[in-house]
């Protein structure tokens, strides 16, 4: 027998004959029923006990007694009142119906949960899709209710709507797949989740963004770790304490299938072979790449690139990695994702998703904002063998680019940042310069600083004269000048120099240009 939350027994009750009760418990159940009579010697603590003698009001109430009593009241019976010491534990029922007759009115109310609490295990220990336990689940409830995993991200919503849902939370949840936390006050927010740490088993309140309707929060844990929770919004109609508790029923209905391992859509993908021992630099046989290839409907000769989504916990819950994972994969569809060394990692192909396209950038950072995530961006390889360089890059990108403030970093973008890094972590920045160019550049004559600005790019064009004149929109003869005015400062003929000074002219323009830029010289991740 699963025994039903007394909340909700005495709702159905309701439907049946009108009735009036003090019992208020959450925690209440009724697993059967049975008459009062005076043979009656041992009461069973979980049974509701039915009479139609309303004198035992008389008799104070003691542990003797049964917990639980509803009592037939008929309009020629007399109404005794409910004393202090009965307020928890009687009912009476309002009705003309025979004892029997109301009995098995009771009992077909006791059955019908029974029967529903019966299905869900079925489908639990058969290992059904979360979705269709979920489905039957809160099919007796009177609003929708959604599950959303340990990230927000929604796994499943049961229900429909009375009313057109836009302009509620129920609609922001529609549109983007997730727990609608953006809408909730950040005081709010950590009042959830103080109260989900400190276990509570369900949580109500108002969000302050959209008051018209009240919202119940369910925690689902399974063996003391977050799993996810439900969330439910009164828009058909209010809650009510039988409502509260189905709620609390279908959560640990819930946990239970979790525990099982009822197959859920929120699954990692399989790690794949190949991938693991290229991001190793490991040798990876040709057929068996060929194969790999022919899977994925790839070729040898495409574009990817490597995103490198790094996690802030090292211990991040299983759960929570696949919930990353899944949360990409609806941006990187055709990626191969898997979680590697602390980060989620997507090789996906540049037609798959093109870093220069503005809309597929957009979503990107949406979703990174969301998961308060950032994503590395390696640059453009072309064959899979060079995975490993890629992700080098990326983890180079991860140590040395700071935190920065925008969440998508793309090497070529990053590259004199990781090298001012690997600079920094050696020796003061400046010992790397050309003492000349340094001088000039901290003189803090701007016309000193130009001729850094055009040395630099006359190295990066060359030496050819035309060409950087071109570039710079001067004058040939000004450039000549401004370049005979160079070599006479530096004492030396940049027509004829080797390529080592060359290479240390050059990186000290760079460095020179990049100092008080803190984007380039922030901490160290």
């Amino acid at each position: 027998m699963y025994p039903i939350p007394f909340p909700l027994f005495i709702e159905r009750i309701s439907d049946i004959v009108p009735i009036e009760t003090a019992i208020d418990s959450m925690r209440v159940v009724c697993s059967g029923i049975r008459t009062l009579s005076d043979i009656t010697s041992r009461y069973k603590e979980d049974f509701l006990y039915l009479t139609d003698d309303s004198s035992i009001l008389n008799v104070e109430w003691n542990r003797t007694l049964p917990r639980l009593v509803a009592i037939i009241v008929r309009e020629e019976t007399p109404r005794f009142p409910i004393g202090a010491s009965w307020e928890r534990h009687c009912v009476l029922l309002s009705t003309d119906f025979s004892l029997q007759v109301t009995q098995d009115a009771l009992q077909d109310i006791l059955d019908s949960y029974q029967d529903w609490y019966a299905t869900c295990l079925e489908m639990i220990l058969a290992e059904a899709p979360l979705p269709d336990i979920l489905d039957h689940a809160a099919s007796v409830l009177a609003n929708p209710i959604a599950f959303f995993d340990s990230a927000g991200v929604l796994v499943h919503m049961v229900g429909a709507f009375s009313q057109n849902p836009e302009g509620t939370l129920w609609a922001e949840v529609l549109e983007s797949g997730f727990a609608p936390t953006e809408a909730v006050f950040p005081d709010e927010q950590s009042r959830i989740m103080r109260e989900t740490r400190e276990g509570a088993r369900l949580i109500t309140g108002v969000f302050r963004k959209d008051p018209r309707y009240h919202f119940i929060t369910v925690p689902v844990q399974v063996d003391g770790k977050s799993s996810g929770a439900f969330g439910m919004l009164d828009i058909n109609a209010p809650f009510t304490d039988g409502q509260r508790a189905l709620a609390l029923e279908i959560g640990g209905i819930t946990a239970l299938a979790l525990r099982n391992k009822a197959s859920l859509s929120l699954v990692e993908n399989e790690e794949n072979y190949c991938i693991l021992r290229l991001l190793q630099n490991l040798p990876v046989d040709n057929r068996a790449l060929h194969q790999y290839l022919s899977e994925k409907h790839w070729n040898a000769s495409e574009a990817w690139h490597l995103f490198y989504f790094p996690l802030h916990d090292p211990d991040c819950a299983q759960a929570q990695v696949s919930a990353y994972i899944y949360r990409i994969g609806h941006i990187m569809p055709r990626a191969e994702l898997l979680h590697y060394e602390n980060a989620v990692l997507a090789v996906c192909r540049k037609e798959d998703f093109d870093l220069d396209a503005p809309t597929a950038l957009e979503r990107l950072r949406q979703a990174l904002d969301r998961m308060s995530l950032r994503v590395i961006a390696s640059g453009c390889f072309r064959s899979l063998n060079e995975l490993s360089v890629s992700y080098a890059q990326c983890r180079l990108m991860h140590q040395y680019s700071g935190t920065g403030s925008d969440a998508i970093l793309r090497f070529e973008d990053a590259f004199q940042n990781i090298l001012f890094g690997i600079f920094r972590e050696k020796n003061d920045i400046r010992g790397f310069c050309h003492p000349t160019v340094l001088h000039l550049w901290e003189s803090g004559n701007e016309k000193n600083r130009v001729l850094v600005h055009d040395l630099k790019y006359y190295l990066l064009n060359g030496r050819s004269i035309a060409d950087t004149a071109r570039y710079l929109s001067l004058h040939r003869n000004t450039f000549i000048y401004r370049l005979q005015k160079l070599e006479g400062i530096l004492k030396m003929s940049l027509s004829d120099v080797s390529e080592t000074t060359l290479l240390h002219l050059l990186l000290s323009c760079i460095i020179c240009e990049s100092i008080g830029k803190e984007t380039l010289f922030s901490e160290n991740v």
